[in-house]
């Protein structure tokens, strides 16, 4: 089993570990409308990542875009799979030395 922790850490980005790395991801600069469902659709970014074996750089840019593109949905809307396009360009991901 590996383990694996995310934590969205809001408008400041995210952390995921996972036993051989860590990694923080910025956010995409947008117009939040609600963030109802944001972290809902990280994880299902996440997941969709897992599931496919990508890298973990890989899996947590989608999943920080697929939340960027919820919070700019008004209400309880969820993004459309063509709207993580443009906030995934702006984030960036970094190692850390943990």
């Amino acid at each position: 089993m590996v383990w694996t922790v995310c934590v969205s850490l809001g408008s400041d980005g995210a952390l995921l570990t996972r036993p051989k790395d860590s990694l923080y991801a910025s956010t995409a600069k947008v117009e939040v409308q609600s963030t109802v469902g944001a972290g809902d659709s990280m994880v299902a970014g996440l997941l969709a990542g897992f599931v496919q074996g990508i890298s973990s750089a890989d899996t947590l840019r989608p999943a920080v875009a697929c939340s960027s593109g919820t919070i700019q949905q008004p209400g309880r809307e969820l993004f459309v799979l063509g709207m993580i396009k443009e906030p995934s360009a702006g984030i960036q991901i970094r190692a850390l030395g943990i």
